[in-house]
């Protein structure tokens, strides 16, 4: 959003700049004109493409310092921050080390040791076990298709009744955030049914379920849908990649799809 109000900025001050040598050469009102139609085509510009100069994307990525693609590339604040200094550090401590907690367990090893996944037989990677999918399929035939996500937030473990917790839409997906942070994402109803009943099958499996908190907890449900190779209405999962780019820089977004409805199950940026 910062960068469109730069690119916007630029707009205004090279329409002005026009304006004003266009009257000099052709006079006023022939460089209004000229200065209106160049405004209008600049705002399409950065309507449809998020931009104004050419090639923006890649001049930045390669040319700003990090600190300031950052600033620029960040993704729009969500949920209601907490007022006051120090409720604000004490939150910002205690999302800290929630998230050093998921970050410092092995979701591969929890995964292995739960039974969920093994070595696949013909790939050199993991798959889900026969015993843990069917588990798995027989919880998701419990979920609702129309599942609403304060129900997939409680089988998660996930507290909607703390002040600072708050579930956002955008889209066709959904955020649970806590201090602005998220703690779990569902880019689709799909995503938070396999979720649902991901948690489910792993309280079933995993003996260490019930001393994960919410963000492992969440973390491990969602890593679950990786292995995921048909939807729950019987679709295909396609894998794919594709290039996604802001004003100032582009990355890498692979997904995992339903082949026919194109609901989002995975999404991760790998650059």
């Amino acid at each position: 959003m910062a960068c469109t109000y730069v690119n916007v900025l630029l707009t205004v001050c090279f329409t002005a700049l026009l304006v004003a040598v266009a009257a000099q050469l052709l006079g006023p009102t022939p460089a209004l004109g000229l200065g209106a139609g160049f405004a209008v085509l600049a705002a399409g510009s950065i309507w449809l493409r998020g931009y104004l100069v050419p090639k923006t994307p890649a001049l930045t990525k390669q040319y700003l310092p990090k600190s300031v693609l950052e600033r620029f590339g960040k993704e729009p604040d969500v949920g209601v921050a907490p007022t006051g200094a120090h409720e604000g550090q004490a939150a910002e401590s205690e999302t800290d080390a929630n998230e050093e907690g998921v970050e410092s367990f092995d979701h591969e090893q929890l995964l292995l040791d739960a039974g969920a996944v093994e070595p696949c037989e013909e790939i050199d990677d993991l798959c889900l076990t026969d015993a843990f999918d069917k588990a798995w399929s027989a919880h998701l035939e419990e979920i609702p298709e129309d599942v609403e996500p304060e129900a997939a937030a409680e089988e998660i473990g996930i507290d909607l009744d703390r002040e600072q917790v708050h579930v956002q839409h955008y889209e066709k997906g959904t955020v649970v955030t806590e201090y602005d942070r998220p703690i779990v994402e569902w880019p689709s109803r799909e995503a938070m049914r396999l979720d649902a009943a991901g948690a489910r099958t792993l309280a079933d499996h995993s003996d260490q379920w019930d001393a994960f908190d919410y963000r492992q907890r969440a973390a491990l449900v969602a890593g679950l849908r990786v292995f995921v190779e048909e939807c729950p209405d019987g679709q295909p999962a396609e894998l794919s990649e594709e290039q996604v780019e802001s004003c100032c820089t582009s990355h890498t977004v692979v997904t995992l799809e339903c082949a026919d409805s194109g609901a989002r199950l995975f999404e991760w940026q790998v650059d």
